[in-house]
């Protein structure tokens, strides 16, 4: 079920001539849409008319505080003959405009000349900065990783214990990057440099560079001219991953901390390896050969099954559990059959994780003994 909503502060919706229902009625819809099995998308436009950093920040936390299971957050496209697209919309919100590339969208005609299709985008406003624009940016990416990534479903469960959200996570995460390894410092970097990098001033600039046949040969091979949150997603689950689920503990670790006097350590270990065992190179040559193993104290599968609310103390074994983290044979085919039709590379990869539902891709827990 789609719950699209671009926003939920008022004065913005009254902007753009729209209604939503409150964000209190679309939290208490999740558990009657879980009832009936369905999943839950929802879409957020940034850059929309009288929005600020802080209201399209309180749309993300009430959109995952109603449990959506996958959030897509967009870049406010200027379409011709639309009511913003007009020079009094224009002056009135002061749209600071970029054009770019729409991904994968381009030919070269038989007389050599290339052809682009080109959208305007609003990456600025009298009410958001461009830097604003840029870290909301990357903050799309977190959400897009954190949050599609059903290998920290036991973590996410884990914090609602001490009352804290997703949105805190992915949140402490945007504002402490610094806390992050090296090489994903430089991740984050290379994202915020190709979201300025894919922007031009003009059509014509655009449109004149890639005429150029090295600058052509850029957009064929995929260095630019892709979905930029498609495309390092797919990146960080294939190439940083350890990293990025080490950045994830750690910061939900800390946030634990300062909620609590309580020692989590034994606990927060089990929840851990459960993460770091459920998304362990998933697209690897090797991936089928290196099954990482981890013995839990608790029986966190029952945990994560249970519908009570209850801390994972409360399922303490007397012998300790066994568990190995496998993809099946299935899996390895159905991504192997996909890398083969979009190519086993950075691109590929990103439209397999497209294409390919998300219970193809992570591994899946096993209970070898209790020991």
């Amino acid at each position: 079920m789609t719950l699209s909503v671009q926003s939920l502060n008022k004065q913005v919706l009254s902007n753009i001539k729209r209604q939503n229902i409150s964000s209190e009625k679309l939290i208490s819809l999740g558990p009657s849409i879980k009832q009936q099995g369905l999943d839950t998308v929802s879409e957020i436009i940034l850059g929309l008319p009288g929005e600020t950093y802080e209201t399209h920040i309180q749309t993300i936390r009430d959109i995952l505080r109603a449990n959506i299971d996958e959030v897509y957050i967009y870049t406010l496209m200027l379409l011709d003959g639309s009511e913003l697209n007009t020079p009094k919309e224009r002056q009135q919100w002061n749209f600071d405009t970029k054009f770019r590339i729409l991904p994968r969208d381009f030919v070269k005609l038989k007389n050599g000349k290339v052809v682009l299709e080109i959208e305007e985008v609003a990456v600025g406003t009298n009410t958001l900065s461009f830097d604003e624009y840029v870290e909301l940016r990357l903050l799309a990416l977190l959400i897009l990783i954190t949050q599609r990534t059903p290998s920290y479903q036991a973590l996410f469960k884990f914090l609602k214990l001490y009352d804290l959200e997703t949105f805190d996570l992915v949140y402490a995460m945007l504002k402490n990057t610094y806390l992050a390894s090296q090489n994903l410092q430089k991740f984050f970097n290379q994202f915020k440099q190709s979201t300025i990098g894919e922007l031009w001033d003009t059509e014509e600039e655009l449109e004149r560079h890639y005429q150029d046949p090295n600058e052509y040969n850029k957009l064929l091979n995929s260095t630019v001219g892709q979905n930029l949150l498609f495309f390092f997603h797919a990146l960080a689950i294939s190439e940083h991953m350890h990293d990025y689920t080490d950045f994830v503990l750690k910061t939900a670790k800390d946030l634990i901390t300062k909620k609590t006097n309580k020692n989590i350590d034994k606990e927060f270990l089990s929840i851990s390896n459960y993460c770091i065992g459920s998304c362990h190179n998933i697209f690897g040559g090797d991936r089928m050969e290196t099954n990482p193993e981890f013995d839990y104290d608790y029986d966190i599968l029952a945990w994560m099954n249970s519908h009570v609310v209850s801390f994972l103390s409360s399922f303490e074994l007397d012998k300790k559990l066994k568990i190995i983290f496998e993809l099946t044979e299935e899996q390895y085919k159905t991504v192997e059959d996909s890398l083969d039709i979009f190519g086993h590379n950075k691109i590929g990869r990103s439209q397999v994780i497209k294409v390919v539902g998300q219970n193809k891709l992570w591994r899946k827990p096993i209970v070898i003994k209790q020991v």
